[in-house]
């Protein structure tokens, strides 16, 4: 066997070790190494976030990334909110003030300032001062009467009697009720001899030494001249504001015209028939006559002894033929408690009764009680909106205004209540209960829009004034009208002003 010699090169140096290193590289090369993945801080985000939502519940999620993203706790993140709202709430009333202030001349930075933190109008803080004003004039005129009464008193001398017998120098006392006994002895007798005079009037006679009949031509003088009293200004206002309203009444008219044609058309063909009609009116006589003319607010009608009377819709019941007279009055009751409280229908169209139309459907029975006590029953022939047509079980017709209605159910409900035939009821003529109240609380009576216009602080009321808060003015009772459930005023409105300014609980009353 033959042996060579043996290589000087290392296993390194060797072709094949090489080959096979250059092969390892490359796989080294190409296989993935493993990279650290960085933790991300969304998982953490999102379970501070469910943590914020849970601890808060009325945290909204905007709200909740909000918080995060300021990097803050809720605490402060409320506070800062409460920051910024107060600063929003600060700057409105700032606004609100300086608006106030601009368009009210009268009203003072703190007057502005004490409006918008009560959260009140500008026009109820104006009508609390003007209030508080008069009560303090009229605490400030009583304390003053009252120094006077006491300034010219001398005490009693010490140990004395004090009463008002002779040993108390009681005479001037004496003298005095003898004078108002001699006083009210007179009025008795004025009183007695005059039913209508009320004592406040004769009291007046006595102190004006005037007689009765003297008295009532000065207050028809008053009367034509009350007109003539108002300035200029006053009269341009009160022209202007009725101007204002007749304009608003005729174009609800005009919108509303079409709503009563069926009723309008049913009074248009009576009257060109020439059927003679009767119109029922609340607490008065009913008129007899042909109608002429039909407005939205009037009927005109032709009658024996007038060529035109005028008749507001609004002051009566119903309307029927008076060839059907007999069978229509024999069907209709009378509840005389009801016609006593001499009630009229109310005057805005929401506080009246409102009749559905399930119940006014053509052929549908009907039974109703009116404002001034009258019973109907009957089946219901056509209805508009604002009358409708009753037809009677025993025959007969009758015309209906919805307004007069003050109850109504179907079947005969309100005809099983007390009550008296209709046409026995005209011709005995029975006396009514008497349900007036002599007194009211100030509170129930209801002032008409219309008196707003009368400036009633003339010098007259401060003389009633005086005289009232001296015991010699006696009110009388004012006129009040009974309209649904409240009382409401027709004549009196200084006398009432005065007893609202004395914080009287009660004022006498007339109801008419």
């Amino acid at each position: 066997m033959v042996h060579g010699r043996r290589s000087t090169l290392s296993r390194t140096d060797a072709p094949w070790y090489k080959g096979a290193e250059k092969m390892a590289k490359r796989k080294k090369k190409s296989a993935p190494t493993p990279s650290k993945k960085k933790k991300s801080n969304k998982t953490s985000k999102k379970a501070l976030l469910a943590g914020l939502l849970q601890d808060h519940p009325s945290l909204e999620r905007e709200e909740a990334l909000e918080i995060l993203n300021m990097g803050i706790s809720f605490e402060e993140w409320h506070a800062k909110k409460e920051e910024e709202r107060e600063a929003r709430r600060i700057a409105k009333e700032k606004r609100m003030i300086a608006f106030i202030c601009s368009q009210h001349k009268n009203i003072s930075e703190e007057e502005a300032t004490f409006i918008v933190k009560e959260n009140i109008t500008p026009e109820e803080f104006l009508e609390r001062r003007a209030e508080e004003q008069r009560k303090a004039r009229a605490r400030a005129r009583q304390q003053e009467r009252q120094q006077k009464r006491h300034r010219g008193r001398k005490p009693p001398p010490r140990g004395g009697p004090r009463g008002g017998g002779p040993r108390g120098g009681g005479k001037k006392r004496s003298n005095r009720l003898s004078k108002e006994a001699e006083r009210k002895a007179k009025l008795d007798r004025l009183v007695s001899r005059y039913p209508d005079l009320t004592r406040a009037v004769a009291g007046q006679l006595l102190r004006e030494n005037i007689s009765y009949e003297e008295f009532l031509k000065r207050r028809a003088q008053k009367k034509k001249k009350s007109l003539s009293t108002r300035t200029s200004e006053e009269r341009d206002r009160a022209k202007e504001l009725q101007e204002e309203r007749m304009k608003l009444l005729a174009e609800r008219l005009e919108q509303e015209a079409h709503l009563g044609s069926m009723g309008d058309e049913f009074l248009r063909n009576r009257s060109e028939e020439g059927n003679s009609v009767s119109v029922w009116r609340f607490h008065s006589p009913r008129f007899e006559g042909v109608i002429t003319e039909i407005q939205p607010l009037m009927l005109i009608m032709k009658t024996e002894h007038q060529e035109a009377l005028r008749l507001r819709k609004l002051g009566c019941v119903f309307v029927y033929v008076s060839s059907e007279a007999d069978a229509i009055l024999s069907q209709i009751h009378v509840n005389l408690d009801q016609m006593s409280l001499l009630q009229y229908p109310p005057r805005e169209p929401s506080r009246r009764i409102e009749l559905s139309d399930d119940l006014l459907k053509s052929g549908s029975s009907l039974s109703l009680v009116t404002h001034d006590g009258l019973l109907l029953k009957g089946k219901v022939g056509w209805s508009d909106r604002f009358q409708f047509l009753l037809e009677l079980d025993e025959g007969g017709v009758v015309f209906v205004f919805k307004h007069s209605v003050a109850k109504a159910s179907e079947g005969n409900e309100f005809l099983l209540e007390s009550s008296t035939n209709l046409k026995a009821f005209l011709e005995k003529s029975p006396e009514l209960p008497n349900n007036h109240p002599k007194e009211l609380a100030l509170e129930e009576i209801l002032v008409p829009v219309q008196f707003d216009d009368y400036d009633v602080k003339d010098k007259r009321y401060e003389e009633i004034s005086e005289l009232f808060d001296a015991g010699k003015f006696q009110l009388h009772p004012i006129r009040i009208r009974r309209e649904g459930e409240q009382y409401v005023l027709l004549d009196g409105y200084r006398r009432l002003t005065l007893a609202r300014e004395k914080e009287l609980p009660k004022i006498p009353v007339r109801v008419m």
